[in-house]
């Protein structure tokens, strides 16, 4: 009589555990897209608009160097900037802003229109060694790392995926 008892335990366990494991199955699966949006945004993109790219500007190393550096095309920038980039980008025309990099303020956010183009300008004293990702809300980020002489303007255009390259 007892065995019954300890069998028939047993299997009410299995049947409880089998369908404990199987309910959700749905949310065991995960997608690969390594460029899913993290929300609530960065305070970096708090001023962006919903559609706008979250880009930002830093020091490759922040306690050996600094940088003063003029954006131009920025969708959040104050005044009126324009640029003619090389053929490979087109003109445009947005807000400028200055970035002063520091060891205590080493990243500088600012946001950019998707497909529109920007350059960075050195107007700092040396060479601005500096990351540049507009990006800066996605969970696998694209940046690049770049060095501008003093003086030194460096065109950039964006995509719809927010992916950043060199205007040539």
């Amino acid at each position: 009589m007892k065995k019954n008892h300890f069998i028939a335990i047993i299997l009410c366990f299995l049947i409880i555990a089998l369908n404990v494991g199987c309910e959700r199955t749905e949310l065991q699966q995960s997608s690969a897209n390594i460029s899913e949006r993290i929300t609530p945004r960065s305070e970096f993109c708090n001023d962006c608009a919903e559609d706008d790219c979250c880009c930002y500007v830093e020091l490759q190393n922040p306690g050996m160097s600094s940088a003063s550096l003029r954006l131009c095309g920025t969708a959040d920038g104050l005044g009126s900037c324009t640029g003619t980039p090389p053929s490979s980008c087109a003109s445009f025309s947005g807000g400028g802003k200055v970035a002063s990099l520091s060891p205590m303020n080493p990243k500088q956010g600012f946001c950019m229109v998707k497909g529109n183009a920007f350059y960075i300008q050195n107007v700092g004293a040396g060479a601005a060694v500096i990351k540049i990702s507009c990006q800066n809300d996605v969970t696998s980020p694209q940046i690049i790392f770049v060095t501008i002489p003093s003086p030194g303007i460096y065109y950039y255009g964006t995509n719809d995926a927010c992916e950043i390259a060199v205007c040539e």
